[in-house]
């Protein structure tokens, strides 16, 4: 579930801006993914950042000016670790610190007051004053003078809902308590765990694998990380009383490229994880990642194996990240046929730049992705999976993976 989505964008060397969208709390590799659409290097190089959606009404008021990426996923993943009666009583605190301090809440606090849930007071199955009011006067928590104005409104030898409710709402207005709408009553001293340090706090889950599952046997859970060892392996069995990886399902919980995660769950079988993860790797480790993600998008991947046989096709291609519209493309090679003197003209703003940079793109087998203008090196076209021989499409088999 998502507890905010964004939109971030950052305007390149040709005046272009380039946008992507992002659900939170993301992974790295999710939010890598997002920066490389919008074509910056890191969150620092973004010039533009807008919320898009927020899941929480009560906090859409505190976080829809907040412009800092790397807080807003820490809280989002914050608010996804609480069970319902914790988010009930954050929801009591928000509500109450607004109150005493200001409509406005900045995001760093909010992170901090997930921490501090317990410091409130809580008592259950209070929906409204009147039974705030009757809890107090049963448990002798009334002052003298309130409870025997109680005693002294008595209704059928009971007391009386007007008073009661009278005096509930005295309390909490006087203690800067609050009933939420799950029927909680809080009550807080205002002081908040000092848990969050800016700069110095894990702001994304960076795991540093291609591929992570997540093993589920005999009700129990646990994460596995591919490629896979044999320690790693034995681990994950053992804690969910399984000998072999084929007693249990999974589901791919992070993965280098974020769209394959849906691949991967389709596919159902460990051995293709095990092999894509050996792949991903090596491209990793050669610096080809976002080339690969341009040609998965630009051949139309939909299913895994094919993800696979792309791998091995990968370093016939170049990408031009620093181009993202057919504008850029046109612009860029204009400015080499045509190199502006300091008192000359600039051709570009003469030239349909869409029409010619679309027309020279088709000219020269180039494709535009949410990554950049990707071609191959031979100046070929890109080859779709259905174009590939039978022998490149080849793979060997991963190796087996069972308990040794």
């Amino acid at each position: 579930m998502k507890e905010f989505s964004v939109e971030i964008g950052h305007k390149g060397n040709f005046g272009e801006s380039a946008y992507a969208k992002l659900d939170l709390p993301a992974t790295w590799a999710e939010f890598s993914d997002a920066l490389q659409r919008a074509h910056a290097s890191d969150a620092k190089e973004l010039d533009y950042f807008d919320i898009l959606y927020c899941e929480k009404n009560w906090l859409k008021p505190h976080t829809a000016d907040c412009t800092n990426i790397y807080e807003l996923n820490l809280l989002a993943s914050r608010l996804q670790e609480h069970i319902p009666d914790e988010l009930d009583i954050f929801e009591g605190l928000v509500r109450m610190d607004a109150a005493r301090n200001g409509s406005h809440i900045p995001v760093s606090r909010l992170i901090n007051m997930t921490f501090s849930t317990s410091r409130c007071m809580i008592a259950s199955n209070i929906a409204s004053d009147a039974e705030l009011g009757e809890v107090l006067y049963e448990n002798d928590l009334l002052a003298e003078m309130d409870a025997l104005a109680v005693n002294d409104r008595m209704d059928n030898g009971r007391p009386a809902d007007a008073m009661l409710a009278l005096l509930g709402k005295e309390h909490r207005e006087g203690t800067g308590g609050v009933l939420t709408d799950t029927g909680l009553y809080l009550e807080w001293d205002g002081e908040i765990e000092d848990a969050y340090y800016p700069g110095e706090t894990v702001y994304f889950n960076h795991i540093g694998v291609p591929v992570v599952l997540e093993l589920s046997c005999n009700e129990k859970t646990v994460e596995l990380e591919f490629p896979l060892s044999d320690r790693r392996l034995q681990i994950a069995l053992s804690a969910v009383d399984a000998k072999r990886l084929e007693e249990c399902n999974y589901r791919c919980t992070d993965c280098l490229i974020p769209t394959a995660r849906k691949w991967i769950d389709e596919a159902g079988d460990y051995n293709d994880a095990e092999r894509f993860a050996l792949k991903l790797a090596e491209i990793e480790r050669n610096g080809c990642v976002p080339e690969y993600k341009a040609l998965l998008e630009a051949s139309g991947c939909e299913d895994l194996e094919t993800a696979i046989r792309l791998t091995d096709e990968i370093y016939e291609y170049r990408l031009d990240a620093e181009c993202c519209l057919f504008t850029d493309y046109a612009k860029k090679e204009l400015c080499k046929k045509f190199p502006a003197s300091e008192n000359g003209v600039d051709i570009t703003e003469y030239v349909n730049l869409q029409s010619y940079g679309k027309a020279l793109m088709e000219q020269n087998n180039v494709v535009s992705t949410n990554y950049g203008m990707l071609s191959r090196k031979d100046g070929g076209p890109i080859l779709f999976p259905e174009d590939m021989t039978e022998e490149n499409g080849q793979e060997q088999s991963g190796p087996e993976m069972e308990m040794r």
